[in-house]
């Protein structure tokens, strides 16, 4: 760089305010910025002053656009871009971003979807979700995912990001690093119905990423491609499902003839009590989908509608789906494991309904199938070496409060049957409304996290709630309400192991 030379006339304030203009001033000649200063100094020494900030000036009477700044280089590079595998009909793009000390946020690589994202787009994303971050000292590789959602109306998108932290490249430093899903604007709101299982899934994509940037830079985002292929088509079975307007004529309200109040009671008992969350499997399809009609009749919100499905060609299972129905006679434990919430399993060829373990225990089920999934990964082994203990429990009996809901449903003439079911449904949300305000109040006086078993015993007294089905039938409901009244009431199973291993080691 040639040396730089500054007028003996113009003091040290003037520099700094040439430094500043040089610096927000790209688009502007640097004669631009010697009149706006109201210095008419012509020769070499000004363009011995402008070559220091990059500018080269070989003649003043130039047009300014023929100016060249070199700058930093562009931080997204042409090599980057792949197509996103699986075929997506909603996914904008996926993109991965690492924070850079030096030049800011970079984006590392984008899997485009339905669209190819422009530069200034793709760095929006990336500073939005990575900037914030430039004050945090958690470099830790352990520290835990932060989540981030975004709506940017300006640009047309809205996108939701998972910052962590991992090395860049082997035996590098830890880097901050950003896995974002983008999204059109226009489907913000089918989006929004989705975004806790796609938060889910993202985040089991994140600790894959994770673990293959520890390995290996160059080779993690080839194979982290391989694994973006399942969640996309998952993702893109849940993004399109929806259930249409039943037939009630069809339905098992109007027509429970062929089947007995006794398994319908047990059915819709374990699907209250499974959140809302059952499988249908069976032989013939059309009986699969009548049942579904039915059964969606029960469900406390319409977006449970819109995340159910009737059997599909193929027939294969999805997780997540409130409602849906598979051509098989059985499904294995791995399948089920992967939903965010229990489930309800009903067989149509032997009435037989079986449930996963309630919500608490089912938590620790599914965060040690993870776990076990993941390790397997990077053992590189072939199957998972999870094996749960007896994940499916038999549905033997109703709740006393859905075979009263069901004697007076069949009491009353056909044409009055729909309403009555949904008033029925909404004094069901109530009762769960009413146990919720009774947690809240206890747990306000009392100052605990979790209740004690005596308060928990007290309150199912004064709601009438003796039978275990009843119980946990109204919290399967509260639950969706007012998320964590269930370790509130049923206790959490990883402090009562805690308790029992300090237990264990204090009567030595």
């Amino acid at each position: 760089m040639d040396q730089i030379f500054v007028p003996e006339q113009q003091n040290t304030q003037t520099q700094h305010r040439l430094l500043l203009l040089g610096e927000r001033q790209g688009k502007k000649s640097p004669e631009g910025v010697e009149k706006s200063l109201g210095l008419n100094d012509s020769g070499s020494t000004w363009s011995n002053f402008w070559r220091g900030f990059g500018w080269n000036i070989a003649d003043k009477n130039k047009p300014s656009h023929n100016i060249t700044h070199n700058g930093p280089s562009k931080r997204v590079a042409r090599n980057i871009f792949s197509v996103l595998p699986g075929d997506t009909q909603w996914i904008s793009c996926i993109l991965v971003s690492r924070w850079d000390n030096i030049s800011g946020p970079r984006v590392e690589h984008v899997w485009s979807g339905t669209e190819t994202l422009g530069e200034d787009n793709l760095m929006s994303v990336s500073r939005q979700t990575l900037c914030g971050e430039l004050a945090r000292e958690d470099t830790d590789e352990n520290a835990s995912v932060e989540s981030k959602f975004h709506l940017l109306p300006e640009i047309g998108y809205c996108f939701t990001s998972f910052v962590f932290t991992a090395p860049y490249g082997q035996n590098a430093a830890s880097s901050r690093f950003s896995l974002s899903i983008v999204v059109r604007m226009k489907l913000y709101q089918k989006y929004l119905m989705l975004h806790n299982i796609v938060e889910d899934r993202m985040l089991q994509l994140v600790s894959q990423l994770q673990t293959l940037l520890v390995k290996d830079w160059s080779t993690a985002i080839n194979v982290f491609s391989v694994q973006l292929q399942p969640f996309v088509t998952k993702m893109e079975d849940v993004f399109h499902s929806s259930l249409p307007p039943p037939l009630l004529s069809r339905t098992f309200v109007h027509h429970p003839s062929q089947y007995t109040p006794e398994f319908i009671s047990r059915v819709v008992t374990s699907h209250l009590q499974t959140h809302g969350s059952t499988i249908i499997i069976g032989s013939d399809p059309e009986r699969i989908n009548t049942f579904i009609d039915s059964l969606c009749m029960f469900n406390i919100s319409w977006n449970e509608r819109h995340r159910s499905s009737h059997c599909r060609s193929p027939s294969t299972f999805i997780p997540d789906l409130a409602i849906q129905g598979v051509v098989t006679t059985t499904i294995s434990e791995e399948e089920v494991i992967q939903s965010m919430l229990p489930s309800t399993v009903v067989d149509l060829n032997t009435f037989i309904v079986k449930q996963t373990p309630p919500f608490h225990e089912y938590n620790i089920l599914r965060k040690n199938y993870l776990r076990s999934q993941l390790d397997s990964r990077d053992k590189s082994l072939q199957e998972n070496p999870w094996k749960a203990q007896e994940l499916f429990r038999v549905v033997k009996t109703g709740a006393p409060l859905v075979d009263k809901l069901l004697g007076e449903l069949y009491g009353c003439p056909t044409y009055l049957r729909t309403p009555f079911l949904v008033q029925s449904v909404k004094l069901l949300v109530r009762k769960a409304i009413q146990l919720i305000r009774y947690v809240q109040a206890e747990i306000e006086r009392s100052h605990v996290r979790q209740l004690e078993a005596n308060t928990v015993k007290k309150i199912r007294v004064h709601m009438d709630l003796g039978q275990e089905s009843d119980f946990y039938l109204l919290l399967g409901i509260a639950e969706k309400l007012f998320p964590g009244i269930y370790v509130m009431l049923a206790g959490d199973p990883a402090f009562f192991i805690e308790l029992q291993f300090i237990e264990l080691f204090e009567s030595f």
